[in-house]
């Protein structure tokens, strides 16, 4: 495997596999893994609209950050969500994980609920532009279907707590 740039959460590298007898080179992202927080009060989802610099838009996203080295990710999740949102957590409970991107990236995405908050002041990174929004979770259900949420975070994390935590239990 050879290193071609690493930070602190993400390595990009070119490795080899061997896959039916043939050799391939291919590239390899190893990132940190991810927790992906769906806060939910009353009937309401608590989201984020963030610039994103790499696609140059503000979208529509659940709160969500690399898990550290060594953090547990029930206070990744809290982390994460008092210092994108302000909101601290008082209940978090897993939901799912999943592989976003297993062709080409190791980063594992663990999703949690979080409920019942404390509301603060919110102390996002220097890099980050966000402003956050309560949305109706019917409303955020109907702006995935419209096109107005993009994010695939954001569209499984909804989805998953609306049609089989939600309703589908």
């Amino acid at each position: 495997m050879r290193i071609l740039y690493k930070n602190r959460t993400v390595t990009v590298a070119e490795d080899k596999a061997r896959i039916k007898g043939r050799d391939f080179k291919f590239l390899k992202i190893k990132e940190n893994d991810v927790i992906v927080v769906v806060p939910i009060v009353n009937d309401y989802v608590i989201m984020e609209k963030q610039y994103r610099p790499a696609i140059c838009k503000y979208i529509y996203e659940l709160p969500a950050g690399h898990v550290e080295k060594g953090e547990n990710k029930i206070n990744a999740v809290k982390r994460e969500m008092k210092e994108e949102t302000g909101y601290m957590p008082k209940k978090v409970s897993y939901l799912f994980k999943d592989y976003p991107m297993p062709g080409i990236n190791t980063s594992m995405h663990y999703f949690y609920l979080a409920m019942d908050f404390s509301k603060g002041k919110a102390e996002p990174e220097a890099d980050e532009d966000i402003s956050v929004k309560k949305v109706r979770l019917d409303k955020a259900i109907k702006m995935i279907s419209s096109g107005e949420i993009i994010d695939l975070k954001t569209i499984a994390g909804l989805l998953y707590y609306y049609y089989i935590f939600k309703n589908g239990r």
